[in-house]
């Protein structure tokens, strides 16, 4: 069966369709009717599962999905802006496996939205190639998934649940400690049923801190906002999240159709939770609930799973583990309130014995890391294109040189993370000379000698040895007492050297 996904959608408009619990489509009685042994049909997301639900066409349980492929919004006045469709393929004949596609997605302020119209054009065209010739160009790999038939959940037919992203969390988490958020908070509907006025937290105020003297008037709904608070709201193609991290000064209310989390239990704190629900582990194990729908759905929301920090007791009562988060979140949302942290005891955690594996410590970690790691690879470049404009230009002891002094910013930072200190101001240990303490700083040698027993296996080191000897032959004393001059093929040599001990470090580095 080879499919054309526009006359798809095209076929789509003229069959009126409904979802809930009287849930119908024309278009499927149609093809139901025919009774061709295979047949293509675009349907709402979640208007199938419906079909499952109130039984409405019987006949459909003599054909078997053989594909599921999200489409996205598509541009059609006759449809809500942000309706998600799904194309679905169904066989007499029961497939091996199924086929599963989702759309593309952007990242927008940290969030995953779905890619617009502009955009989809050209996923339906390589979508096309997977489903008729079972071509899968690079960028779709990442989208696409076959799942066996017998993995399928017979009553859902949430791509989301099936993506290579999702299983992957899914079993990455087994082992820690998971509870559903509906057991953590209470979930409210803001749903209006006064006509008092109040100032509403609308999603164009999400920021910090708060004005709550330019919040417009909204009518009231029974819900009245508290420090600790979560709103969660879909806006412009994505979900929201806020919390109310200060006591309100006035009486406010969160946006209509928004859903608020209190917390009823101590296991976790409002910090937390709200970091956790920005982090990806939180993004991706929510995307079968969350996406789709132009409405945040209280009961699906609370069946997301929330990952809690690893510790012994509640997280309410561990006071340090506690405060890290709330440090966390200013640093994160309120910066005005915080010194910045010294990055290399920042990338510490806070207490080794408590806290082992922490969804919400794990990304902010790696989030410190990467924006460290460019700001330390553009000052490598920057070096290394210098040192190739001194091999060119034949200045072969300054290409030497520049080369140790990038060595040793690597291995200095290097240890400084391993260690939570900052050895570029810090002195490595204090040496007790004629009866007085004094400071002696990191060494090139101290950092090698130091890295390669922390490491005990670094094949690197006799490298990053021979860099730090062929430096040191530039020294005037030691040049004098050998008199041997740095030749080309040696800076070659060292580049390579140095190439090696970087790898050692950011294995996907290559100075090319």
């Amino acid at each position: 069966m080879k499919l054309d996904i526009k006359e798809l959608i095209a076929e789509r408009l003229n069959f009126a369709m409904n979802g809930g619990i009287k849930a119908f489509d024309e278009l499927l009685e149609k093809h139901i009717e025919e009774g061709k042994d295979e047949f293509a049909i675009i349907q709402p997301n979640g208007l199938m599962e419906d079909f499952q639900k109130n039984g409405k066409y019987p006949d459909l349980k003599k054909y078997y999905v053989t594909g599921i492929y999200e489409l996205g919004c598509l541009d059609h006045s006759k449809f809500y802006h942000s309706m998600m469709f799904v194309l679905f393929t169904f066989s007499r004949k029961k497939p091996k496996k199924v086929k599963i596609c989702s759309v593309p997605k952007k990242n927008i302020n940290g969030n995953s939205v779905y890619a617009l119209k502009d955009d989809l054009s050209e996923y339906y065209k390589k979508l096309e190639m997977f489903i008729n010739e079972s071509k899968c160009s690079e960028k779709l790999n990442l989208l696409v998934n076959e799942i066996a038939y017998n993995e399928i959940r017979k009553d859902d037919f949430n791509v989301s649940l099936y993506s290579k992203k999702y299983l992957a969390m899914i079993k990455s988490i087994k082992r820690q400690k998971i509870v559903l958020l509906k057991n953590l908070v209470d979930l409210l509907f803001s749903e209006i049923n006064s006509y008092k006025e109040a100032k509403a937290v609308l999603p164009s105020f999400f920021s910090y801190p708060l004005n709550e003297e330019s919040l417009p008037l909204r009518y009231a709904h029974g819900i009245f906002l508290k420090k600790g608070d979560i709103i969660v709201c879909n806006y412009s193609y994505m979900t929201k999240t806020y919390l109310i991290a200060d006591d309100p000064k006035e009486k406010l209310i969160p946006p209509s159709l928004s859903v608020v989390l209190r917390l009823k239990t101590g296991l976790v704190t409002p910090e937390y939770l709200s970091l956790y629900m920005q982090s990806e582990i939180y993004k991706t194990l929510s995307l079968p609930v969350m996406y789709g729908h132009c409405n945040v759905n209280r009961d699906l929301l609370g069946e997301i799973p929330v990952l809690l920090p690893n510790t012994e007791i509640p997280l309410e009562e561990n006071k340090v583990l506690s405060q890290k988060y709330i440090d966390l979140f200013n640093e994160k949302y309120r910066p005005y309130l915080v010194k910045k942290a010294e990055y290399f005891a920042n990338v510490q955690r806070p207490n080794k014995k408590v806290v082992r594996e922490d969804a919400v410590l794990d990304e902010y970690l790696e989030g410190l890391k990467n924006a460290h790691k460019q700001e330390l690879l553009n000052y490598i470049n920057e070096n290394l294109r210098e040192m190739n404009v001194c091999v060119s230009g034949q200045a072969y002891n300054t290409a030497i040189v520049v080369t140790g002094s990038i060595l040793e910013a690597v291995l200095t930072d290097w240890l400084s993370e391993m260690e939570g200190k900052n050895y570029f101001k810090e002195p490595f240990r204090i040496v007790n000379e004629n009866g007085r303490n004094q400071p002696r700083y990191l060494s090139l040698n101290d950092a090698i000698v130091k890295i390669a027993k922390i490491m005990k296996k670094w094949n690197e080191k006799e490298k990053a040895i021979a860099i730090r000897e062929l430096r040191n032959r530039v020294h005037a004393r030691v040049f004098l007492e050998q008199n041997k001059k740095i030749t080309k093929r040696e800076c070659e040599t060292v580049q390579k050297n140095l190439n090696s001990v970087i790898r050692s470090r950011y294995c996907d580095f290559d100075m090319g």
